[in-house]
């Protein structure tokens, strides 16, 4: 089994292909999260990580349809933005705390180029 930094880098690449930021997310988190709980993250994220589940879990499912894909039909794509936002930043802090855990003192907040992409993107696609 992969592990936990492997699978948040291969959810911020999911992020980076084709399809709205929606459609990213649902392969992001769809393939490579779903099965994650808080726990498996370090403290530092688990509150996160916990809001994303809370939102990706919030609708009821309809028939032919997945909870995942009912829920990401709610959120507007800022709010979609924001999720796929915070995997990138749970991908950089948990490969950051495998070098330093000094490195996190510096991340909460951190905006880099990708999460200016995908907020911009985001109001393109609302």
């Amino acid at each position: 089994m992969a592990s936990l930094t492997e699978r948040l880098e291969a959810a911020a690449y999911a992020l980076t292909g084709p399809g709205t930021v929606k459609e990213r997310l649902e392969r992001a988190y769809g393939t490579h999260l779903a099965d994650l709980q808080p726990n498996d993250f370090p403290r530092e994220f688990r509150a996160e990580f916990q809001q994303l589940i809370d939102a990706l879990h919030r609708e009821r499912a309809l028939p032919g349809d997945t909870v995942l894909k009912a829920s990401l039909r709610k959120l507007s794509g800022e709010q979609a933005a924001r999720y796929a936002m915070l995997i990138v930043r749970a991908y950089g802090g948990v490969a950051a705390l495998k070098s330093s855990p000094a490195v996190l003192q510096v991340l909460p907040g951190t905006t880099t180029a990708l999460t200016r992409l995908l907020a911009a993107e985001a109001g393109r696609h609302r």
